[in-house]
This record gives C-alpha cells, sequence and structure tokens, in this order.
C-alpha cells in the first residue's frame, strides 16, 4: 500500500486502426433529404431553379463523399493507431487521476479535424472540461475523474473520427474492442501508509499490550463465594473454616493476555444510501474498518474482521501481515446487504469461536431492523464472553442534514423516527454492558480509531 492517491500503469495500450467506416451525420441527412424534397418539388411543378437548387445541394454533398473516401484510402494505405498514454491502475475514493489518450491518423489531410473521445461511465465523474489538442493527422485527449464509487470501472473504448468539411459525412475509425480498461477505485484508507516491518508485525514485543482477565494466572484479584463450575483447587480452605456460613469461598486469580480486536462491519440495506456526490454511508463505514485494521497493524496488535455483507469474510485476530492484507483486499469489494445479517445469537456465536477473553470487538453498523430486546440481549452475551464490545454506528439524522440541506424539512418525520429508534438502541445497548458511539460523514472514520484508541490505552486495566 503506498500514500499516492493512484496508481499509473507502466505500460502503454497501443491498438492499431483496422478498418474505417463512412458515416452521414445527423447535418448530411437533413442537407440529402432536402435535396431529394426539393427535387421531386421541381419535377411535380417543372420549376428549373427547384432543380438547380436541387443539384447545389447534392454537389456539396458529393464533395464531402469525395473528401472522406480519400482520406479513407489514404489512411488505410499508411496506417493508424489509438495509444492510451496516462491510465491509472487505481484510485483513491474521492482523489482525481489524469487521463490522457492520443490519435493518429496517418495520410489524412492537414485540414482535416481528428475528434477524439473516450466513454466514460456513470460511476466515474469528469473534473473540469476535457481537452483535446488536434494537429494534423494526430489528435491528444486529456481530462481529469474522480471515482464516485468503490469498484472496478470500466472506461472505454476510445472513438476517433474525422468529419467532413462541412460535417456532412465523418470517417470512424474502427479499432479492436481492446481499448477499454478496468481503474479500480479503492477505499480511502489505502491512502494511508503502513511502513512497519513485517518481522515487527509478525513478532511484536512480548507483552507491549497486554489486558488483565479472568482466567488461570498467578495474581490475585479476590475472593469469592463458590459456584458450581469452580476449579476446587482455588478453594481457600483457611478463610472457608473460618466462614460462619460454612460456604466454600474460592479465590479469582488474573491472567494477563495480548490484547486483541475484533472488527464486524455490517452493511445493512440503509447503507446504499448517498450523502454527497462520490459518497454512500457503505464507503464511509469501509473507511472506518479499514482505518482500524491499518492502525492495529502498524501498533502490532493483533487484528481479525467479520464482514457480514456480499462478500462475506471472518478471519480471526492475527499478526500475520498476509491474511490481514488479504482481509483488507476483501474488504475493498464489500457492498451493502439485503438485510442486517448481526441477530442475537450470531455475532456472539462467531466472537465466541474466534475471539479470547479481553479483547476488543469493535461493531461498526446501523443495526437496522434490530429491536432494543435484541440489541440488549446481544450486549448481553458479549459481555458473558468477557469481551468489550464497542457499538460504532453512522448516525442517520447527521447524514441526512448533509443529504438533503434545505430539503431537511420534507425529512423530518424519518429524521425524528430515526432519532427515537436510536435512543432506544443506545439505551438497550449500554443497559447490556456494551459502548456506543454515533458519528456523522465527518467523525465516523476518526471516531472508530478513536475508539480502538480509547480501549488500547487502558490495555493494563482489568475487563470483566
Amino acid at each position: 500500500m503506498s500514500s499516492k492517491q493512484s496508481q499509473y500503469r507502466g505500460e502503454h495500450l497501443r491498438v492499431p486502426v483496422v478498418s474505417v467506416r463512412i458515416i452521414l451525420t445527423r447535418r448530411g441527412v437533413v442537407l440529402a433529404a432536402a435535396s431529394i424534397a426539393i427535387a421531386l418539388l421541381g419535377a411535380l411543378t417543372l420549376r428549373y431553379e427547384y432543380i438547380t437548387m436541387s443539384s447545389a445541394l447534392a454537389f456539396v454533398l458529393l464533395l464531402d463523399a469525395i473528401y472522406v473516401l480519400s482520406v479513407s484510402i489514404r489512411v488505410k494505405k499508411s496506417g493508424s493507431f489509438i495509444e492510451r498514454v496516462r491510465v491509472p491502475e487505481r484510485i483513491v475514493l474521492g482523489s482525481e487521476a489524469v487521463m490522457r489518450v492520443v490519435g493518429s491518423a496517418r495520410g489524412a489531410s492537414p485540414r482535416g479535424r481528428l475528434v477524439l473521445e473516450d466513454t466514460i461511465p456513470p460511476s466515474l465523474k469528469v473534473v473540469g472540461k476535457s481537452e483535446a489538442v488536434a494537429r494534423g493527422d494526430w489528435v491528444e485527449l486529456e481530462y481529469v475523474i474522480r471515482a464516485l464509487y468503490r469498484g472496478s470501472h470500466l472506461v472505454g473504448p476510445v472513438k476517433m473520427s474525422m468529419p467532413s468539411p462541412n460535417d456532412l459525412l465523418r470517417v470512424d475509425f474502427i479499432t479492436p474492442p481492446v481499448t477499454h480498461v478496468y481503474i479500480d477505485a479503492v477505499p480511502t484508507f489505502y491512502a494511508l501508509e503502513v511502513t512497519a516491518p513485517v518481522t515487527k508485525i509478525r513478532y511484536p514485543s512480548p507483552g507491549a499490550h497486554t489486558v488483565r482477565v479472568k482466567g488461570a494466572g498467578a495474581e490475585f484479584f479476590a475472593l469469592r463465594e463458590y459456584v458450581p463450575g469452580d476449579d476446587v483447587r482455588l478453594i481457600h480452605w483457611g478463610v472457608t473454616a473460618r466462614n460462619p456460613r460454612r460456604m466454600p469461598i474460592v479465590r479469582e486469580v488474573l491472567a494477563e493476555s495480548m490484547f486483541e480486536v475484533f472488527v464486524v462491519l455490517d452493511p445493512g440495506p440503509m447503507t446504499r444510501a448517498g450523502y454527497a456526490e462520490g459518497r454512500r454511508i457503505i464507503d464511509d463505514m469501509v473507511d472506518a474498518a479499514g482505518a482500524v485494521v491499518t492502525t492495529a497493524m502498524k501498533k502490532g496488535d493483533p487484528v481479525g474482521l467479520y464482514l457480514t455483507g456480499v462478500p462475506a469474510l471472518a478471519i480471526p485476530p492475527t499478526r500475520r501481515f498476509e491474511r490481514i492484507i488479504f482481509g483488507l483486499k476483501h474488504l475493498e469489494k464489500v457492498g451493502p446487504s439485503p438485510e442486517t445479517f448481526i441477530s442475537t445469537g450470531s455475532l456472539p456465536d462467531v466472537v465466541g469461536r474466534f475471539v479470547k477473553r479481553g479483547s476488543l470487538v469493535l461493531v461498526i453498523s446501523l443495526l437496522d431492523s434490530i429491536v432494543p430486546s435484541r440489541a440488549k440481549k446481544m450486549a448481553m452475551s458479549l459481555r458473558g464472553l468477557g469481551v468489550r464490545a464497542v457499538f460504532v454506528m453512522p448516525y442517520l439524522p447527521k447524514y441526512a442534514e448533509v443529504a438533503a440541506g434545505e430539503y431537511l424539512s420534507a425529512l423530518e418525520p424519518f429524521v425524528e423516527e430515526e432519532r427515537r429508534r436510536v435512543a432506544m438502541l443506545v439505551r438497550a445497548l449500554r443497559e447490556g454492558g456494551a459502548e456506543v458511539a454515533l458519528h456523522g460523514p465527518d467523525t465516523l472514520v476518526y471516531g472508530a480509531v478513536a475508539s480502538y484508541m480509547a480501549m488500547g490505552a487502558v490495555g493494563g486495566a482489568f475487563l470483566e
């Protein structure tokens, strides 16, 4: 990964022109139809001036036809080509990249006017005006693009043509269908510099970032009464003998464990909504998850991923560089899901299988279609597993303010209903023992990283 906003291909794509095609332009069609109509009118009325006018129009069309035929013959003999000189292989979402295409029609008349046009999909926006410089038998087109959405965008094919002097006919230069290219728009977390050595990520200094959890260890924590399931070796017989209730007393001990973070991304159906040109809520959520993962990589903390969208993925917390990079590549392609997959049982079940006690579970989700009672049960289940759960939620009322602007009043019923829904969810999650952080479009990425850093800063504290 690099800090550069765009990465360009090293090789140029040069395609020869294999054939030409002569097409009647709209102006040519109108002129030909007018010439035929005037000729028929002259034949019906036997008026000489109509026949003369029709002949003049036909002569103009004939001159343009002779010109384009001569250009076609010369170009076929001398050869022509279209070349993509500057093509980005990838572009970071929200940044800009320069595209440059060159076309040559050797043998064309120096008085001709070559026209070069590139096919741009709606998912890419041309910033400013495209500049085309045409001189004799070659033309250069340069423009700036900005990706509106993540993913792979098809650009092309390139079209080169030369109109006749009166723009009645046009010569299209036909090339093999290989002038199209795919440009990958990647999330903004790819712009972060990840320069930590592989050895540092694989083998961080032992005990540099630890948490204390209940478990097999040597450090005394507290005394409490025996409950079924406790290890009988932890019974404190001296205190038990002095206990007037004659109930066994056991020792609670602490064990140190490596601080781990497990990032959960759940893009429900509402995340496909956009709030600004070139931005969707799902893009912010992907950036937030990627920023936490890349930050954990640089700090050397084991980090895992659980992606419930399409495609889905589960990676247990690890320090292996190649597995984390694989997860980031998978995260890059995550899109909105038709439904919310996080439920009362699914998330605790995954956490119970992949995450150990004392770890941080960072959930990035709107939690749409989840009722407060289920959310509270889910938070209690996570707390029972001995992990610290933090829910980072995009706050839709803030997104609506940015998206709607002056039309916010029309969305006020939806915004008010969303405020009530989020308030009940937040109350239920906190009652279940989880932390909740609400963020708007400007703070979601930084808020997710701040939540991870805050939990890591108390790594030496006891987590229930």
